[in-house]
């Protein structure tokens, strides 16, 4: 958050409903429950309550598109089962223990769900990386160090390797491969 001008600090990131505790702990904002394509689009981007703006516009803005929203930030957790399958991520589902039930809430979620990184095997990380998640977004951490009360005091900085995979996995290079992995990259 403190790496960010004011600028989008005030206008981008607070009209998506970003303020800095939901910026620094990935997956804590609304926001990032909808998919794509059920961000508003509003004609009016001028601000206000959230119902009146552009929030793919706002996303838009920040680089985003579809296909890096749905996976990178909603991990396509706002899509319906039969969707999954359409967007070609229902195998990875699977391997982390979704069912069509658990999945539409009939049944409880799989074990998955409960278990931080490390404890995951091989093919559910796999899996999880398939959708966009890295360990520091599926245990969704903090940015910010313990006990911090200092705007801009990190875990990690620039030269950390998952820096610009935490903040925006196209990063700097606009190219999310870039992103350390399993299996060395990453790719949506």
């Amino acid at each position: 958050w403190a790496d960010l001008n004011s600028s989008m600090r005030t206008t981008t990131l607070q009209n998506l409903g970003y303020d800095q505790p939901t910026w620094d702990v990935p997956g804590s904002a609304f926001v990032e429950s909808l998919s794509w394509e059920s961000l508003p689009e509003n004609e009016d981007s001028s601000g206000g309550s959230l119902g009146s703006v552009n929030q793919k516009y706002e996303a838009s803005s920040l680089g985003f598109d579809e296909e890096t929203w749905d996976c990178y930030v909603n991990h396509y957790d706002d899509y319906d089962w039969p969707e999954l399958g359409a967007e070609g991520v229902l195998q990875s589902f699977k391997d982390l223990g979704w069912t069509k039930q658990s999945w539409n809430e009939n049944q409880p979620p799989p074990d998955s769900e409960e278990k931080d990184w490390a404890n995951l095997t091989y093919s559910e990380k796999a899996a999880a990386e398939n959708l966009c998640y890295f360990q520091c977004i599926w245990d969704e951490l903090s940015m910010m160090r313990p006990g911090s009360v200092t705007e801009g005091d990190f875990l990690w900085d620039e030269s950390h390797p998952w820096y610009w995979c935490l903040y925006w996995p196209w990063g700097p290079t606009g190219d999310p491969t870039m992103c350390p992995t399993l299996s060395g990259t990453a790719s949506p």
